[in-house]
């Protein structure tokens, strides 16, 4: 994947909110589909210093296997950590995931964009809703925005209100998720990417979640 118009402007909405933080690190040898698109672009328009991509391939600014411990130079080094699409891609998810977290700054931001369903051939996994309202939870985030897009639906990102794990009902133009623990077993549309973009509170030490929200209502 990479970082597109639709993007571009959520994180640009984004940056008037949060004006401070310099520094920012791309996950994945990231393609700007934007117009005049290129990295220099990008850590101008976001009013960024530094603009670093990690990725195994390609040809990014630090050429690495995300999977592996960071350097310690990396620690607490930038301010906002943009997945572009790498970590459905990984196959060991929990060392990305504790290396994204590593390299963030206290109060710093992180956006991804991953695969909720579909994209069979480009990736490793699909990701609930769940895997992020219950990680991030446990390791002192605020989750502001958690949407879908639907390839070839309305075009648009569409919210999924915080803390609904569950998918209620579904077509090949939307998607409704509630609290309550329910299935779904009519069509789901493929090729359907997941967005979401928090807030550092508090740092704590990284912990793996389990699925609260599955014990709370399970049986309802």
């Amino acid at each position: 994947m990479g970082i597109g118009d639709q993007d571009l402007n959520f994180l640009l909405e984004k940056r008037k909110n949060y004006t401070g933080g310099k520094t920012c690190a791309i996950l994945g040898n990231c393609t700007f589909h934007f117009k005049n698109g290129s990295k220099e672009k990008f850590r101008e328009i976001m009013n960024f210093d530094t603009v670093d991509t990690f990725d195994i391939n390609g040809d990014p600014t630090y050429k690495l296997d995300l999977q592996e411990p960071l350097e310690e130079s990396f620690k607490n080094k930038y301010d906002w950590v943009l997945d572009a699409g790498t970590l459905y891609c990984v196959f060991d998810m929990t060392s990305c995931w504790k290396n994204i977290i590593y390299m963030l700054r206290p109060d710093g931001k992180i956006w991804h964009q991953t695969n909720l369903v579909g994209h069979f051939g480009r990736g490793f996994y699909s990701l609930s809703p769940s895997a992020f309202n219950e990680f991030y939870r446990v390791n002192g985030f605020k989750i502001e925005n958690l949407q879908y897009l639907i390839k070839g639906g309305s075009g648009k990102l569409q919210n999924i209100q915080i803390g609904c794990n569950y998918l209620h009902s579904a077509n090949m133009k939307a998607l409704n998720f509630v609290k309550n623990n329910c299935s779904v077993r009519n069509q789901i549309p493929c090729d359907t990417s997941l967005f979401c973009f928090v807030s550092r509170e508090k740092e704590l030490e990284f912990k793996k979640p389990i699925p609260e929200h599955y014990i709370k209502t399970k049986g309802k």
